[in-house]
């Protein structure tokens, strides 16, 4: 249920100040709302905005959904 290290390293080593992230992963261990509060938790010190993620599992049409849903794409 925890984040792998390198997106420990990321929030390390990047500023996000007022950038917007969009988790997204392709692991089929566990769901995305176990990793939300870890993202949220993270991103917290740099007041930037966390969409909801997104468990990528070959699902093309719920891919494009959960894009469209977030006005990314078309």
């Amino acid at each position: 249920m925890q984040l792998p290290m390198i997106i420990h390293t990321l929030f390390d080593r990047y500023n996000f100040r007022g950038k917007t992230i969009t988790p997204f992963t392709t692991s089929a261990e566990s769901p995305m709302s176990a990793s939300m509060p870890y993202i949220r938790d993270m991103a917290r010190p740099y007041n930037a905005t966390v969409l909801n993620g997104f468990r990528y599992d070959g699902n093309n049409t719920a891919l494009r959904n959960w894009l469209q849903g977030l006005n990314l794409i078309k």
